[in-house]
């Protein structure tokens, strides 16, 4: 009754295969929870008195995949925007690969949805993304960082960053932290 924020899990699994990862091995294929169970949810939620939710998954980004397509979690999020009174919803963690433009849009237009975004990029040099088998580019990650500040000037953003990955050089680690730097 002391709590304003809640925890709904939309999703779990992932297919990605990152080479440090274990998931895709350890958990259950990838699942998508059916969308009017989490309307739902949310709406209990809401009328019990909380104000925020935090939607989480293991990859939030590949929701709906396995449905091919039919629902994914950007039309998740509109619906939840539509069908419930919930004052703020947060995301708790995307992938660099999952900001379209048009997720980029909605997220400036739906005032509810939280102005913080979690991007686990891993790295910021070339090699380092290709041995973790990430499918993004540093430029990638410079692109994407400078969208969402330019779109969303309000924006915190962060992120996660593998420091001293098999192979990882002083050079690497310089490429890196100067990269890094340059991201608004």
């Amino acid at each position: 009754s002391r709590h304003t924020r809640a925890f709904v899990k939309i999703q779990e699994g992932c297919d990605v295969f990152c080479s440090y990862c274990i998931i895709p091995y350890a958990r259950n294929p990838l699942k998508s929870r059916n969308p009017d169970s989490v309307v739902h949810q949310v709406q209990k939620l809401t009328a019990a008195g909380y104000r925020e939710v935090v939607i989480v998954g293991t990859h939030l980004g590949l929701y709906g995949k396995e449905t091919s397509g039919r629902i994914s979690l950007l039309e998740l999020l509109k619906r939840i925007c539509r069908e419930t009174s919930i004052e703020r919803i947060r995301l708790s963690s995307l992938e660099p690969m999952d900001m379209s433009e048009d997720f980029i849009r909605f997220i400036r237009a739906e005032p509810r949805i939280c102005r913080h975004l979690h991007l686990p990029i891993q790295s910021a040099d070339d090699e380092i993304l290709e041995w973790m088998g990430r499918p993004y580019s540093s430029a990638d990650i410079q692109s994407m960082f400078a969208q969402l500040a330019a779109e969303l000037p309000d924006i915190c953003l962060g992120t996660d960053i593998i420091t001293g990955f098999p192979g990882e050089t002083e050079e690497h680690y310089n490429r890196i932290y100067n990269r890094l730097e340059e991201i608004p």
